[in-house]
């Protein structure tokens, strides 16, 4: 199906969906990340999709300014899949999760890798220092309540096995 047929299938996204996209960070958004532990950046070579996790302590994802986020990558595994990705295709895509908590942050942007020294110092996590930083420049911001998905699979949040302790982009 093309675009024409699917719009047609489907209809306009509603106002609420369309809302949830923003152009720039609001504060919100900044706090999001910052709490966060883990996210799964998605890149693409031209011929394959990657989806990796990334996670560390809550703040491992800096954002510098509205234009520029970094993302240390330490040495764990060395499967570089996504960082190979990037290199050959700047576009990404990320979903920041915060534990127990029922709403995401899609985050979309171009990414560049860098081994500046300089860079690292920001991301030490104790005495390590990251291998490299993934630089992203976001595009796009899409909060993205997650209750539906999480009472579907997970069961209601009444039933207490999603907390829901962090303030919601939308209500």
């Amino acid at each position: 199906m093309d675009e024409i047929q699917l719009r047609n299938l489907y209809g306009p996204a509603t106002e609420k969906a369309s809302a949830k996209i923003m152009k720039s960070l609001d504060p919100h958004s900044v706090s999001f990340i910052n709490a966060s532990n883990f996210l799964v950046m998605g890149t693409f070579d031209g011929e394959d999709i990657d989806l990796s996790p990334k996670g560390d302590p809550k703040g491992f994802v800096k954002v510098i300014s509205d234009d520029r986020i970094e993302i240390a990558d330490r040495s764990r595994n060395n499967r570089i899949d996504g960082l190979l990705n990037i290199s050959k295709n700047a576009t990404v895509s990320l979903i920041f999760f915060i534990p127990k908590v029922a709403e995401t942050l899609r985050v979309q942007g171009k990414a560049t890798v860098s081994n500046e020294p300089k860079v690292f110092e920001k991301h030490k996590l104790k005495s390590n220092l990251p291998k490299t930083v993934t630089v992203i420049k976001p595009k796009k911001y899409f909060c993205i309540a997650a209750k539906h998905y999480f009472d579907q699979v997970y069961g209601s949040l009444k039933a207490g096995l999603i907390q829901d302790p962090y303030p919601r982009f939308m209500k």
